[in-house]
């Protein structure tokens, strides 16, 4: 049991840390090839995904592969959440 509970925190842990240095890095690719970027709205998932949209069709390129990946690590993040959650905490010391 004690194998399955260090595999859920990792599926915990890497889902966040894939899903904001993914995002992190699709902003900053995005400002780097010169799109307007209102860095006081990439908080917010769609409006970064939306000026990525907004570039490959300009570029007519698909943005499909990118689509792809946000909405995965989205739900991996979903979906691992609730055993992080719980896991973590019989572990914090508080109950």
């Amino acid at each position: 049991m004690h194998a399955l509970r260090i595999v859920l925190l990792l599926w915990f842990a890497f889902s966040i840390a894939n899903a904001v240095i993914g995002h992190f890095t699709l902003v900053v690719w995005l400002y780097s090839h010169g799109v307007k970027v209102r860095f006081s709205r990439t908080n917010s998932a769609g409006y970064v995904l939306n000026r990525y949209r907004d570039l490959c069709e300009l570029q007519g390129k698909s943005a499909r592969p990118v689509e792809i990946y946000i909405i995965l690590s989205v739900v991996s993040v979903i979906l691992s959440s609730p055993f992080g959650i719980l896991l973590t905490q019989g572990t914090t010391g508080h109950h």
